[in-house]
This record gives C-alpha cells, sequence and structure tokens, in this order.
C-alpha cells in the first residue's frame, strides 16, 4: 500500500495516497491488536484500543498515536466532506508517518 501511496504522490492523487497510507497504519495496527487477541469492529474503536493497551501501557510512544489519529482525520476529511482537497503537504507527512508507524508495528510483531 504505501509504494502505491507514493505513487499516487507523484501523480498528483493526494487523497489517494492519504486512503492508501491510512490503510497500512490501520491494517498495522489491527495485527498489533491481534497479538493480544484484541479486535474492535470500527477504526475509532481500534484506535482507542490501541491508545488504551499499547500507548498507556509503555509498548508505544503516544508519538504512535498521533501519527493515526492523524492519518484517521485525514482519512475522513478526504472520504467524507464534500469537497475534499488534501495539500501535497498533507500527504507526504502521512506517508513518512505510516512508514515509521507501519515499522514499529512490525518490529513490535516480530517480539
Amino acid at each position: 500500500m504505501l509504494i502505491e501511496s507514493e505513487d499516487d504522490i507523484g501523480k498528483e492523487f493526494y487523497d489517494s495516497s492519504v486512503n492508501r497510507s491510512y490503510y497500512a497504519m490501520y491494517h498495522a495496527v489491527t495485527a498489533v491488536l491481534l497479538t493480544d487477541k484484541i479486535e474492535r469492529s470500527s477504526h475509532s474503536a481500534l484506535i482507542a484500543a490501541f491508545d488504551q493497551f499499547f500507548v498507556k501501557a509503555g509498548k508505544f510512544d503516544k508519538l504512535y498515536s498521533r501519527m493515526l489519529r492523524y492519518g484517521f482525520e485525514l482519512r475522513n476529511n478526504n472520504d467524507y466532506l464534500s469537497a475534499p482537497e488534501t495539500s501535497e503537504n498533507d500527504a507526504k507527512q502521512l506517508l513518512g508517518d505510516s512508514h515509521a508507524f507501519v515499522q514499529k508495528c512490525i518490529e513490535y510483531c516480530k517480539k
């Protein structure tokens, strides 16, 4: 997903890039939660569980919660606002965050 997100930025498809970057994070955090057999059915519940069981427990820094919430907010704006306008800077910021977030999740899951 992140390769496609990078390609979308190159094509100036910033909304699509944000969507792909966020969903890379979403799937990575889903895998992290499953390491403790935690499942959630909504995006907001998934984020809340991540904060409760992994950030507050000190397994992940608060920075990762902020990254995930930023991605969720941008993706929601793109999907639900009538005329979303994601900037190139927003898309690039989220792509960078997504790379770091996914890498951290992979490292955690390997433990």
